[in-house]
Parts: structure tokens; sequence; C-alpha cells
């Protein structure tokens, strides 16, 4: 049965860990998973709170042009540092790796490594992508955003809406 968008969130995608590595059990992974996860594979001298602003953006598009959510939903989302270092982004496993490649680009591309940054961009995009066909098929956003469906967030969101 295919279920629209807006019923997404009433379902929770179980994994026994998500893909960035051991130790990141759970069904959604931390701001602070991912940061710590990038920095050990991609050193960068980028502090904590640049991470989370870039994290931020990624989910503000995801919930907008992914998810639909309502845009006073998309406007209560942006993360802030320190204070969101233990939010649960939106994306669950198998498709959270996402956030690793998209900070690895935005590495380069701050750095102004154009060569490698068109590379990880193009790993994002392909991993992006592929999240966004498989969200499609699966829920099927073509149906429109329903507002009398709830729409459960991650724990650490749940309380603000």
């Amino acid at each position: 049965m295919a279920l629209c968008a807006a019923q997404f969130c009433l379902l929770r995608l179980h994994s026994p860990a998500g893909r960035l590595g051991q130790g990141f059990g759970g069904v959604f992974v931390k701001v602070s998973d991912v940061i710590e996860w990038v920095d050990e594979v991609k050193p960068n001298a980028f502090s904590d709170a640049v991470k989370v602003q870039w994290l931020s953006a990624l989910d503000g598009r995801i919930a907008a042009d992914v998810l639909l959510f309502a845009p006073e939903e998309v406007e209560r989302l942006p993360y802030v540092y320190p204070g969101d270092m233990d939010r649960e982004l939106l994306v669950a496993p198998p498709h959270d790796d996402i956030y690793s490649l998209w900070l690895q680009a935005r590495v380069d591309e701050a750095n102004g490594e154009y060569d490698r940054y068109q590379n990880s961009s193009q790993i994002f995009n392909a991993h992006y992508s592929k999240f966004v066909r498989w969200f499609a098929d699966t829920y099927r956003p073509a149906q429109g955003y329903d507002s009398s469906l709830t729409r459960p967030l991650p724990r650490s969101l749940a309380g603000q809406f």
C-alpha cells in the first residue's frame, strides 16, 4: 500500500544501527554523531557551530522539499549550537549517510578545494537523489500535503509542535 508524504512521519523506520559507523544505535542519528564522524574521517578547522548550521540547512531542505512539512513546521526546525547537539536528524537509516556526505562537501567548498568539492558534491547528490527517489516511490508525496495528519518527528523534535 502506498502512503502519502504526510503519512510518512506516522511510521518509524527501524534499523539496528545507522550507516555512519559502529555505535550509531537507534532509529535516528544525532547531530553530534555526524559531526564527530566527519571530524574523524575529514579533519577540518570548522567549528561545531558552523557544522550545526550546515546540517540545519540540509534538514530544512529535506523538510520543505521532500517531507512536505507545512511552512510553520519548517520555521521551527533550525538547529542551534550547542543546544541541539543531541537532536535527532530527520532522515533515518539506511539513508542517513547523506548527512556525513553533505558535511564533507561543505568542508571542501569552504576550504576552496573545488576539485574535491565537485567530487564530494557528486557523491552527495547521488545519495540524496537515491533517498528522494526512495521516499517518492514509498510515500507518494505527489498526493499532496494533508494538514489533518499529524507528523511525529524524531523524539528530540516531538514536543515543539
